[in-house]
């Protein structure tokens, strides 16, 4: 896999960094750095450094019900790092923690992949939002605590549905409103919905 960086403004490839897996399937960036995963691990890169190796691997190894990494998202502050599975697995890391996971969430259906994840703008830093075939989900995280059932994903409880959809259809990409506690998702039949999450 290959991810390349390059300027909005000149059009000029500004690096080009190469990914362990085959394939890149996710991609996020804030600032300087680039996320990027296409397997079970999550790579972060410096932009501005054209020619450094990957500063921070976030792995899942061992973790049978994970599968691959479908999505991931920084949050607004550009500290936390998200990321979701084919297995709907939440994981949540603090970067400048190295690999130290801050808490995980395994969701009821574990074969349903989450395709997108967003940390809103406008809510508090522990709440992250999700899409998938189960529907529009928020989370809200305890990120000073890594209790036993976060890190096992036994604990539900700051899970909230925003909007589902009928089967066989699924939400794949979201987007929050910049100023509002709104999100407006986007079904694969191409139908859009507008939800209100709580603080």
């Amino acid at each position: 896999g290959r991810v390349t960086v390059v300027s909005a403004l000149s059009g000029q490839q500004l690096r080009a960094v190469h990914a362990e897996e085959d394939t890149v399937g996710c991609l996020a960036a804030t600032g300087s750095c680039v996320l990027a995963s296409g397997g079970r691990s999550v790579r972060l890169w410096d932009a501005r450094d054209l020619h450094g190796a990957c500063e921070v691997a976030l792995s899942a190894e061992g973790e049978g019900a994970l599968g691959r990494y479908t999505c991931v998202a920084f949050d607004p502050t550009g500290t936390l790092v998200a990321a979701g599975s084919s297995g709907s697995v939440l994981s949540v890391w603090d970067v400048r923690k190295a690999n130290a996971r801050l808490c995980r969430l395994q969701l009821p259906h574990a074969d349903t992949p989450l395709w997108e994840l967003a940390f809103p703008p406008t809510a508090a830093r522990n709440m992250l939002l999700s899409a998938s075939a189960s529907g529009l989900l928020q989370w809200n995280f305890s990120d000073t605590v890594n209790t036993a059932d976060n890190f096992q994903g036994r604990n539900l409880q700051g899970v909230r549905a925003l909007a589902q959809l009928a089967s066989p259809l699924t939400f794949n990409s979201l987007d929050p409103h910049p100023s509002e506690h709104q999100v407006v998702c986007v079904a694969d039949d191409d139908s859009i919905q507008v939800a209100r999450f709580a603080q």
